[in-house]
Parts: C-alpha cells; structure tokens; sequence
C-alpha cells in the first residue's frame, strides 16, 4: 500500500475512532450518568479497548505529561492503597473500579485534537434537551417513579440535583455562543424547564448567580437573560398555579428555612471532620457509611457526606484530597484553561459539588476532566509490554464487569462465587435468610472483613440470644449500638 493510500487509511480511522468516544461519552449519561460501580466496569473494557484501537492504528500513543495527570494517577493510586486499611476492603476494591476509569478516558481523550475533544462538551445541550423531553414522556407512563424522585424531575441520572447540574451547564454553553438559533433557543428553555422540575434549589440558586454574573459582564447577551427570567417566572406561574406543582416549585423558596437539607449537610459536615481528625488516611470507598453512626450526632444514615472534598477526604484520605486539590490549582488558580467558559463550567461544577455527591456521577467527571489542562503530550511506541498490560486491565474489567452484572441482576449467589467480597449484597442475603444458622454464616463471613456493620452485630445479638448465650448476646448489642447509637 502506498504512503497516501496508508495515511488515508489512517486517518479514516481515527474519525471512526473519535465517532466511537463520542457515542460511549453520549450513551453514559442514558446509563444512570455513571453512576453505579458496573457503569464505570464497563466504561474501563470500553476505553480499554479504544486505547489498544488507537495504539494499533497509529503504533503510538499519546501520554500527558502535565502536573494535572499526575494529580490524577496520584488520585487513583490513593483509592488502591486505601484497600489496605479501609473498613471494608471488599468495598473499598470497588473504589479502585469505580475511579480507574478517569485515568483511561484522559487517555483516550489525549488521542483526539483539542477540536475534537471540547466537541463534547459542545453536545452536552443536545444530551439534556433529549433527557428532558424522555422524562416528560415517561411522566405519564407506568416507569414514571424511575425518572421523577418525589414529584422531583431527575431523568435517568434519577437523582434530580445532579441532573440539574448538568442542566445548567447547558444553559451556560448555550448562553457562550455567539449567536443563539431556534435549535439553541429551544434547548435552552427545555433545559430551564427540567431544571426548574429538579426542584435542586442550589442549582437554582447558582443559576440565578450565573444569570446576574452573565448580564454584568456580557452586555451582549443581556436580552437574553431577559427572556430567559420571563420565560422561567412565566414557567413558575403557569406551573405552580395552574397546574398544581405549588410544592415543587416553593422548594426554592426554602433554601435556607428549617425545611432545608442545608442543616442536615451541616451535620453530616461536623460529624465528617471529626471522622477525618481520627482516620487522616480515610476509610476506604464507602467506609464512612459503616462507620458515621460511631460518630453521628444526631439521627441519620446517609450513603454520601453531601461535600465531594470531604468525601474524597474521607474514602482515600489527604493524598486523594491533595491529589484533587492539586487539579483544580493548576486549573483555576495558575489559570491553565484556555477560555472564559470553561472556568465558568469548572467552577459550578467545583461549587456545586461541595454540596452534593456529583462526583460519584462517572459523567460529571468525565466532563470535569475535558476542562481541565492536562498539557503536552508525549508520544510514545506502543510495544507489546505496553499493549500486555492494556489487554490485562481490559480482562480485569471484564471480570469485574461480570460479578457486579450479576450484582445488579440479582443473581447475588453467582456474583459472590466470582467476588466473595461484596457487602452489600451479603447484608441483603443476610436478611433474606430463612434460617438462623444461614444468617449466622453469612454475618461471620463479613465480620472478617468488616467490623463497623450493625446490621450483622444485631443478628449475631440474636443468634447468640436464641442459643442462650447471653453474654454474648451482650456483647453483639452493645458493639450493634455503638455502631447505630439511633
């Protein structure tokens, strides 16, 4: 084959390539925004294999070489060492698999041009008008509790804050360009709409900043924000009058009242510091939901601190902490992004995000990733050590793909022959257990990896009543109470 007809060859591939990234970028938001373990499983085979695809075709790879990737392979190297000393190691494995993921898509990211990769970015409206308009169809279907929590519209991230973050940033990609079409007129309101059915009063809340902070700075794009705060008080009046969503929508007017989860955040934040002041090098992914009653003042159970800091903080300890914090100064402060939007966009995301769990959302990541700066790039020979080692990762995400598949398919009896290490599971297992003796197996099996877990101190309370052993009985309560005090 001549050096044209190869380099044609080429380059025909690397635009099925970059086509690729993009449905995989577009269909992650349709798959719960990334949310669960088995999502970031399958985006690891996926961007895996993207990046021995790359390497075949061009026998090189790209490598970033800025202070940015190094941040982030220190931040993934903090979720494996937190597997040695976390609460529960099984938990914490599925850290490792829920987070690798970030490291192979900057990977495949940095073997597209910069074009192609802020291209993404540019879809996001186009990705939440379709969202929007599913959810308002489905509201009136049989499947319509998956896409709205509580009257509150989340579509299929089925968590409305998050989804009304990204919202938001549509409207602020749509309010960067220059001129707005039908098409970006249309999206814009759809994406006001959906935000306003969210109900999230801190995306509302930024929204409001933004719009003022836009008509200050832009003078230009004034009369839009105009029609834009008609279009959403119009929204408010035909809506909560009319059509009786008078509850949905006074939740923006409570932000701050007692009605507000701000006071819970702020509990979960006191009590979270003082876990942070005992356990500096953190608890392993999810070990703070087995350990907060130890520490809870007041009477709640919560899956997620409501503050992504204080949430990396607390699954991996300072050295993720340092690790993120280090991203966003070299992004925000040495001012490495390259345009007005995107500091914009980082910083809603970085707001928001200390109050919520955005970050657990593979899709909000992914989307923080494409803003930041992650330097030049250095181009390097794909040898078959390097392609070894990509093919192993992709047989170990396959593995992982298979036992937290059947984890979500409820074959729990399956997954654990595969990965005997998965709690959750157990403790459903445990409560379905016909018989005592099963019960009592199944909690001293988590007990070797996890000793923060009430629910199996108060089964063996109670197995060690039922055989009269109430010494032990005492013992079991006593641990289930210091564990669960509420």
């Amino acid at each position: 084959m001549e050096a044209k007809e190869l380099l044609c060859v080429r380059k025909i591939e690397t635009r099925i390539q970059d086509k690729t990234f993009y449905v995989i970028f577009v269909l992650l938001f349709f798959m719960g925004g990334g949310y669960g373990e088995v999502v970031s499983s399958f985006c690891s085979i996926v961007y895996s294999g993207l990046i021995l695809w790359y390497a075949k075709g061009a026998g090189t790879l790209k490598i970033p070489t800025g202070k940015n990737f190094f941040c982030l392979c220190l931040f993934v190297v903090s979720s494996v060492i937190s597997c040695f000393y976390a609460v529960d190691w099984g938990t914490a494995v599925l850290g490792v698999i829920k987070f690798f993921p970030v490291l192979l898509f900057v990977i495949a990211a940095c073997q597209m041009e910069r074009e192609a990769r802020e291209f993404c970015i540019q879809l996001i409206p186009d990705i939440s008008s379709a969202m929007v308009i599913c959810a308002m169809i489905l509201f009136f279907t049989p499947w319509r509790e998956s896409f709205f929590t509580a009257d509150r519209m989340g579509s299929f991230f089925q968590y409305p804050n998050t989804f009304a973050l990204v919202l938001l940033l549509s409207i602020l990609i749509l309010l960067e360009r220059p001129r707005l079409y039908r098409k970006d007129l249309l999206e814009a309101l759809l994406s006001i709409t959906g935000l306003l059915l969210s109900g999230s009063r801190s995306v509302f809340l930024l929204f409001i900043i933004c719009l003022i902070y836009t008509a200050i700075t832009e003078t230009k794009k004034r009369k839009w924000i105009a029609g834009f705060s008609v279009y959403m008080l119009t929204l408010i009046a035909v809506g909560g009058i009319l059509l009786g969503y008078v509850q949905e929508f006074a939740r923006f007017t409570t932000s701050f009242t007692q009605n507000s989860t701000l006071w819970g955040r702020l509990l979960y934040w006191q009590d979270a510091l003082q876990i942070l002041k005992d356990h500096p090098f953190g608890l392993g992914y999810k070990g703070y939901y087995f350990i907060q009653g130890t520490y809870a003042s007041g009477n709640y159970v919560t899956m997620y601190a409501h503050n992504e800091l204080l949430q990396i903080l607390l699954d991996f300890g300072f050295l993720g902490g340092v690790a993120i914090a280090g991203m966003l100064f070299f992004s925000l402060y040495r001012r490495r992004l390259d345009s007005s939007l995107k500091k914009k966009l980082l910083t809603v995301c970085v707001v928001h995000s200390l109050f919520d769990f955005d970050l657990q959302f593979l899709v909000v990541v992914f989307i923080i990733l494409l803003l930041f700066d992650f330097g030049e790039c250095k181009c390097i020979k794909t040898s078959m050590l390097f392609q070894g080692v990509v093919a192993a990762v992709l047989l170990v995400s396959i593995y992982s793909f298979s036992f937290l598949g059947l984890e979500q398919l409820k074959k729990t009896e399956a997954a654990l022959k595969l990965f005997p290490a998965l709690t959750f599971s157990e403790v459903d297992m445990l409560n379905d257990a016909s018989t005592i003796e099963e019960k009592g197996r199944i909690a001293d099996h988590i007990l070797e990896r996890n000793h923060s877990c009430s629910a199996v101190y108060r089964l063996k309370a109670l197995q060690a009543a039922s055989e009269g052993n109430f010494s032990d009985m005492e013992e079991y309560a006593k641990r289930a109470i210091a564990t669960d005090p509420y």
